[in-house]
């Protein structure tokens, strides 16, 4: 008897985790590839004794 309303409960479910998967990898890439820092900003700004 409620087999519609777990259907139409299932669609904006898996829609909604499929949206929020999208905009986590594409953060993760856009952190990966632009929000990279150069190797100058790194030794200006960090305290490790490598640099």
């Amino acid at each position: 008897m409620t087999t519609s309303w777990s259907r139409a409960r299932l669609r904006p479910d898996l829609l909604t985790t499929l949206t929020t998967f999208a905009f986590a990898t594409l953060g993760y890439v856009a952190g990966m590839f632009s929000v990279r820092p150069t190797v100058q900003t790194l030794r200006k700004f960090s305290d490790h004794p490598i640099w």
